[in-house]
């Protein structure tokens, strides 16, 4: 829904127009005009829109010569578009310096963007990829101020509308490395030489 489709279909030993038509509940329900377009031209660019449907068909039938048409195959799925980010999505401590495995699942067909909000909710959002493609999977090295409230969001790059944020805070914190053995006699300066 929403997003430019290409209708494409071949012709021979015929002219004029063609009525490219949808039925959402093949084979069953009705046919609907989505467009015309010259038969020789092949093709007619269609932005689905609801109501959503697995069982959906589209033909393309002559205008001059009403028997002289076919229809697709196998049913169509026009369904709503939509991103979900998966992890790091809540509970997860990244170090500065180290890489994280971003994830997530996406039926958007274009690239999107990823962003990060180290106070969240008050925070301000930070750009850490401002196009990349939409494959599922991006590394990130760690990096910035460190924090107890981050969370991630991806939106898509063109309809940016289509987004989605972790569920939960995310903690960035520096490296460390504490001393456990030996410790120090109670009875010792607190600052020893090495």
């Amino acid at each position: 829904v929403g997003f430019e489709t290409p209708i494409s279909w071949s012709s021979q030993n015929i002219s004029g127009m063609v009525a490219v038509e949808l039925n959402r509940s093949f084979p069953s329900g009705s046919w609907e005009t989505i467009g015309e377009a010259p038969v020789g031209s092949g093709v007619l660019s269609w932005i689905p829109n609801e109501p959503i449907t697995t069982t959906a068909r589209l033909r393309v039938m002559s205008l001059e010569s009403p028997t002289v048409g076919d229809s697709s195959n196998n049913n169509l799925a026009i369904v709503q578009p939509t991103l979900t980010f998966s992890s790091p999505n809540g509970g997860q401590i990244l170090y500065v310096g180290s890489t994280v495995g971003m994830t997530w699942t996406s039926n958007v067909p274009e690239n999107i963007s990823i962003q990060i909000n180290r106070n969240y909710p008050g925070g301000e959002w930070e750009t850490l990829f401002a196009s990349t493609e939409n494959d599922g999977g991006q590394n990130w090295a760690v990096a910035g101020a460190v924090t107890e409230h981050a969370r991630f969001r991806i939106a898509g790059t063109v309809h940016s509308s289509i987004s989605d944020t972790s569920d939960a805070d995310v903690v960035i914190a520096a490296p460390s490395i504490t001393m456990l053995s030996p410790s120090r006699h109670p009875d010792m300066a607190a600052t020893s030489t090495f």
